[in-house]
Formats: structure tokens, sequence, C-alpha cells
């Protein structure tokens, strides 16, 4: 029920075909509608057709509230002179805002200190607001690409053809993009295309009224119109989507569909059974590429049958013969090319392709598609070779690194690109490639999204061919900076990320060995000298977003980046949970403050860490510092080697297995406490210099246990507490 003394606004932008993009995006952007400035209101809808944006607002009260605005003025040190006495430039500023000197107050910004004077402003009416405000919101939603019209006067989505805009049952008058105001819109172009005019800002009736004139405004409801109807023709024929990927693709292709219309209507068709024997991913782009219909598929494959959804309600007999008929001239059309291109392409051999890949130049200086499969092809043999127990994985891996680029360049593929990869597989298997070679070609161009993750061969090619993309790329001298991506290095590395976090045999693969491995192989392509600081740097950036986006905290992700590094981002991620689940211990903030009185007193001894910790991972965990048992003196240091020695193995022997949690178990249950002692009672910076060195080997013995886990100094404990050395 409407508020008393409210009305509802109702702004329609009439335009010509907007691209589905646009809809989206005003959608999702402007879901607030325009701003109604101290002024009440209630919900904010936001539609969307091929011909019109809408906004409609709830419950609009008539008049802006009251309120306080400050007026600025010139900077302090010019309104006031050095003693703090007004200067003219003040007087003359208050004079103009009708107060005196004394009311000006100062307010420091981002630009220095400024006067200003506060003032009660009496709001206005609505209608009048709305009248200045509208034309200012409407000319102002911003948009990636937009057109020009009228001379280059004027810039939108689409030319703007009407605006429709009512507050109650009175119309908004203002102008904006050459056009006045009205409370008239239009209906579907086809077979409505008359003014309609709208009394009063009431949803549900110009709802309706459009509804008579073949315009469903809701997106959400011209969608749930689509499904309605495909799944009467779907179940009237007895078939369904094929598999999971299908359903996936048609989900896509309703998003679409209903922003290409008003007034779907689904109308079926034939095409020639010949088509048949085209690859099935050939036959199904042809139809949901640019024609958009949708495909009709059983457990026995596809079907001779498409529906299209039109934006027409075909009224008549012969209006959906007519569309049916247009429908499958096109799409035979289509076919015909796609059987064209697919027989010449399999004339050919996979030597032919390979060949074809030293004429296709891959980036400026790094030569021809051919040269980076072969680098593909190595890096594949070093990914596999540095995964204990996939020896016999390496010559597949190899050569499906090999043949991963084989369809570019290839008649379909030029015709589809959408099918670069599948049309890989798909030579692959005709010119008597092995079945896990074959599909590791498609494999590897993913994931697509966020379910879609690649097989083992496949996830190996892909790190492989997006260390190559990303290495290449500042191996040139190239930057990824602002938002700008055109070479899509940004894109690789969140794919690469994605793969190495999520396919379980990849997540122990570390990124430096890769980035190293890589800089090897086109060390004499290389025009940029700090190529691999500034690539490290790079993914470095990109694994803290990823970490960000996967709700682990910002000291966590410090805590093992170098983990995600020098180990894998998988166990990176898993270590980081672990540590989240401990934060909740009551024992964790002891724990941490021990280690880092050990990290502070290390540091204090100028013992470099990143030192001690390479020296560890060179000796693959064997601990390289050499505690004297027999200069151990004090009862407390005795405990504490007693303790290590005695945990040491056994935490090593848990990381090893990626028990992780086990492992901070041992550490938490065991260390804190006697690190503690040790430094009440133990001084560790003796004067006695062999005391001092096997007291600070202990501590770094100690320091690198932690370390095997995560780096646990820059967790980071958000109470008031002081860390003792």
């Amino acid at each position: 029920m409407r508020k008393s003394n409210t009305r509802n606004i109702l702004l329609e932008i009439g335009t010509e075909e907007l691209p589905v993009s646009h809809q989206k995006y005003v959608v999702e952007s402007y879901i607030n509608g325009p701003n109604l400035e101290f002024i009440n209101h209630g919900k904010v809808a936001v539609y969307t057709t091929p011909r019109r944006i809408v906004f409609y607002i709830e419950d609009v009260g008539e008049r802006q509230s009251d309120h306080t605005v400050k007026f600025f003025g010139p900077p302090r040190n010019i309104a006031f002179d050095s003693e703090g006495k007004p200067t003219s430039a003040a007087e003359g500023f208050a004079r103009a805002q009708g107060v005196e000197t004394g009311d000006l107050k100062i307010e420091k910004g981002e630009s220095g200190e400024y006067v200003y004077v506060e003032k009660l402003v009496k709001g206005k009416d609505t209608l009048s607001y709305l009248q200045e405000s509208l034309p200012r919101f409407i000319t102002e939603i911003w948009f990636e690409k937009t057109m020009r019209w009228d001379g280059d006067k004027y810039r939108f989505s689409r030319p703007v053809r009407w605006i429709l805009a009512l507050y109650g049952n009175e119309v908004i008058k203002f102008k904006a993009f050459g056009l006045t105001s009205s409370n008239f819109t239009y209906g579907n172009r086809l077979v409505s295309n008359k003014k309609i005019r709208i009394k009063k800002a009431d949803l549900k009736e110009y709802k309706r009224i459009l509804k008579k004139a073949y315009v469903i405004v809701d997106q959400k409801e011209r969608r749930k119109e689509i499904v309605r109807q495909l799944e009467e023709i779907y179940q009237s024929s007895k078939a369904s989507a094929e598999s999971v990927e299908e359903r996936e693709s048609i989900k896509s292709l309703l998003d679409e569909v209903a922003g290409l219309v008003e007034y779907p209507r689904a109308i079926t068709g034939t095409f020639p059974k010949e088509y048949l024997a085209l690859p099935p991913e050939l036959v199904r782009i042809c139809m949901t590429g640019h024609e958009r219909f949708f495909p009709f598929g059983s457990r026995k494959g596809l079907e001779p049958k498409f529906i299209s959804v039109v934006n027409n309600p075909c009224t008549s007999i012969r209006v959906k013969n007519t569309v049916r008929t247009g429908n499958e001239s096109v799409l035979a059309a289509r076919l015909a090319d796609a059987k064209y291109f697919y027989e010449q392409d399999i004339k050919e051999n996979i030597d032919s392709m390979m060949e074809r890949l030293k004429t296709i130049i891959f980036q400026g200086g790094m030569g021809s598609l051919y040269d980076k499969v072969m680098r593909i092809s190595e890096m594949s043999k070093f990914i596999c070779k540095n995964l204990a127990g996939y020896e016999r994985e390496i010559e597949k891996c190899a050569r499906a690194g090999l043949l991963c680029k084989i369809d570019i360049g290839s008649n379909v593929v030029n015709e589809f690109p959408s099918l670069q990869g599948t049309m890989g597989r798909i030579y692959a298997e005709i010119f008597g490639e092995e079945k896990e070679v074959a599909q590791a070609i498609e494999d590897h161009y993913r994931p697509r999204f966020e379910i879609d993750m690649p097989g083992f061969a496949g996830a190996v090619v892909g790190i492989a061919d997006r260390i190559d993309n990303i290495c290449c790329f500042f191996a040139q001298g190239y930057k990824a900076s602002g938002s700008e991506d055109p070479y899509g290095a940004r894109r690789d590395a969140q794919g690469l990320i994605e793969v190495l976090s999520n396919v379980n045999e990849l997540k122990n693969i570390p990124l430096k060995e890769l980035v190293k491995k890589e800089m090897e192989l086109i060390i004499n392509k290389t025009t940029n000298k700090n190529a691999e600081d500034e690539i490290m740097a790079f993914l470095k950036q990109r694994i803290e977003t990823f970490f960000r986006i996967s709700n682990i905290e910002y000291d966590e992700a410090n805590a093992v980046m170098e983990i995600a590094l020098t180990k894998g981002i998988g166990t990176a991620v898993e270590r980081a949970k672990v540590i989240k689940e401990f934060k909740r211990r009551s024992d964790f903030k002891r724990f941490i403050i021990a280690f880092k009185r050990v990290v502070n007193i290390l540091e204090q001894a100028k013992i470099d860490l990143k030192v001690e910790r390479q020296k560890l991972k060179e000796t693959e965990g064997e601990f390289t510092q050499e505690v004297s048992e027999e200069l151990l003196k004090e009862k407390e240091e005795k405990k504490l080697y007693e303790i290590y020695t005695g945990i040491k193995n056994e935490v090593r022997q848990e990381i090893e297995k990626n028990n992780f949690m086990k492992a901070m178990d041992i550490l938490l249950s065991n260390l804190a406490m006697p690190i503690d002692d040790f430094f009440d009672h133990v001084l560790v910076m003796s004067g006695e210099q062999d005391l001092r060195k096997n007291r600070l080997a202990l501590l770094s013995a100690i320091a690198n246990l932690f370390f095997l886990i995560a780096d646990f100094s820059k967790i980071v404990l958000h109470e008031n507490i002081t860390t003792k050395t």
C-alpha cells in the first residue's frame, strides 16, 4: 500500500536497439536509480528491453527535507592574515553569503584548508527537483562505447527517441537529447509501434498496457516466458539438452535472447540431416552463435531441429511460417559453409598444420606460434618431471603441448573462433593422436568458468601456455598497468592461479621454478633485463587478489605468500585456512608472540632469515644450524632444545603428508611456553661469543621449524600487545 502524501516516479528512456551487454550494465550499475537528495522514497526497480531503460521508484515524498549545505570560499591563508584577522577576500565571501566574518569556519581537505559557511537550505518540492536533476542523470549514464547523433551533439549507448517521465500523474517536464519529456511511450516496433499514453506512474498498470502492445518490460519475466515456451516444446518432442555443458550454454543463451526481444515467441525449425555428420560442437555453434537458435538434443545426440525465439507475437500462421522458412534458410546456409570449411581442414594432416604455425607471428620478437608450441612442449616436460609419480605422463603432455595450437589458422576456427581448442581436439582425434593427447588440446584453454577445470594433461599444457604468455609479455618490456590488458597478461595469470589452486596434482608446483625455467627458454629473445623480477612482482599481485577473493585475511596471505611462490598456491591456501582456524584458539596469541620474540632477537643479531630459509630449502628441510649440547648451560635452554629435537621430525613428517593442522598443533602445544621461559631466564646476547652463537643457532633452528609451515611473523595481533625480546 502506498504511503500517504507520496507518489511514484516512472522514467522510461526509449532508444534504438540496445546491446545486451549495455542492458546488463545499466541494471547492475544503476540499481539505485536517479539520485533523490534529501527526498524519502521506497523501493527502486530497473528494467531494460532492447528499446527502453526504465526506472521505477515507489513512495517518493512530495519535497526535499530542509538541509544544511556547506558553501566553500578561499583558502585559509588567503582568507586570514598571519595574525588571524579576516582579509578583504574573507569579507567579500562572507558578504556574498549574507553572513558575518565571525560565522566563517575552516575545513581541512586533501588540497588544503578552506573557509566555508554552513547555511540551512529549504527543501524544494520534488517535481521542481526532478525537473532539474533528471536531465543531468539521463545524459550522464555512462557506457564504455557510445553512439553519437545529430551532428555529434548527443552521446548515449544508442540514439534516444523518446523520454517518458511521470511523478504520480504529473509529467516531469524537461529537455534532454533534443527531446521534451512526456507521458507517451511506444509498443513493439514490429506490430504495435504507435504512441501509447501512460496516465500515471503505476508499475502494474504500466506493465499491463505495454504487454497489450507486445512488450514485456521486466527482463526476468521475459526470461521466464522463454524458458516456459522452450520447456513446452522440448517436452512435447521428448528432447532435452544433451549434457551439462549444453545446459550451461543454454543458460547463457537464455540471458542473451531475453535481451534481444521485447515479446518472445518460440518457433521450431528443421535442417537437413546430412549436417549431423559434422562434429556436434560445430553444428551447435552454427545454431547458438550468430543465429542464437536453441538446439534439440537427446541422449543419442543432436537432432535436425532447432528453436528460434523471435521478437514477434506471430499472431497468424502465415507470419509464423514465413519466420520459420527464413530461419531455416539462414541456418542451412550457415551449416553449408561450416561443412565446406571442415572438409577442407580434414584434407590436411598434422605436419601441414604444424607447418602453418611457422607463418603465424606470436608476439613481436618472440617468434612464431611454432616457436611457442616448442616452448610449451618443453615446459610441459619440465612440469611432469618435477611431479613425483607422473613420469609416465611426460610424453603425452609434451605431445599435447606441441599440438595444442594446430587448429589456429584452420578454416573452421577462422570462421568460428570460439571453437579454438575444441577443433584442435577433433582434428587430433581424426589424425590418429591418443585420446588423452587430443583431450588435453581442448582442456588447456580451461577454465572458462568456475567449475570448468581441465584434466591433468590439459592442466599441465595450460600452465605451460600461460607462463609462456606472461613471461614473453614482460620479456619484451611491456607493463601491465592501469585497467588495460591488451595482451591478456592478467587473464592468463588468473587462469594460471585457478588451475594451480584447484587441480590437486598441481597444487605443489612452485611458480618461481616455472618462471625461472621459462626465462631460460626465451633467454635469447629477452630484451628486458628486469623481466624476471617484474614477472614475480606481477604474479604476487595477482595471488594477493586471489587470496582476497578467497576470504584469506591480508596477514594470513602475507604469512603464506613465500610458500605460494616457492612451494605452490594450493598448499599455500591450505596453510592459510589452517592459520585462520588456529586464530580462534585461546593459545594462538601466545604462540605468535613467542615466535615474534624469536624473530626479533635474530634480526637484532643481524641474522638474515631469508638466507636461513634458503638453506632450509636447499637441504630439503634438513636443519643446518649446529647447536652444541655442551654449550647449553641453563636449564631453560636445555629444556627448549630437548623439546625442539623431540618434535622436529614429527612436524616435518606431518608437513610432508600435508597435515598442516597436526603440525601446527604440535608447535602450539609444545613451544610457546618453553620459548617464553627461555627468554625470561636466558641471556641470548651473552658476552661469551660461543654461548651467544649457540643460543642464536638454537633460535634459528626453531624459527626454521616454524617457517616450514608459514612466516608467522606476518600475523597481526589486533590488540595492543608488546612483544618482548
